[in-house]
């Protein structure tokens, strides 16, 4: 199936997702370094604020090579964690305020991640790396 959307044409197999209900807003996604959903894509403009990557978002100076940050499919930042004997630490640095409730968003993200890796999470904004 072809879609197009901003003048870019997007492909999907038929029927995938078609007229499934989107995610709440702010949707909030804690997306592992080189993950598919950013890398897959040669154009990846569409998770860019104002179609322009951010400098840089994380400790490594290419932005794939970082665990990134999604706010309703936009990159926020980057994200790492520290796994201890029964907590996973997360610290995030975003590259903007992304607002109380995306916060909120993140923190249930956290906690979800948490559940997948056997941990209790812990969740804190650092500023720099």
């Amino acid at each position: 199936m072809r879609e197009e959307h901003g003048g870019k044409a997007y492909f999907a197999a038929t029927g995938a997702n078609r007229g499934a209900a989107r995610p709440p807003s702010p949707h909030v996604l804690l997306l592992p370094n080189y993950d598919e959903l950013y890398i897959a894509f040669k154009d990846r403009s569409m998770y860019h604020a104002a179609g322009k990557a951010p400098d840089k978002v994380g400790p490594r100076e290419e932005i794939f090579a970082n665990h990134l940050v999604l706010v309703d499919g936009k990159i926020a930042g980057a994200w790492r964690r520290t796994l201890a004997k029964d907590e996973v630490r997360i610290e995030v640095r975003l590259t903007r305020d992304p607002g109380r409730t995306a916060r909120h968003a993140l923190d249930a993200e956290a906690e979800r991640y948490g559940r997948f890796v056997g941990r209790h999470a812990t969740l804190r904004f650092v500023e720099r790396w």
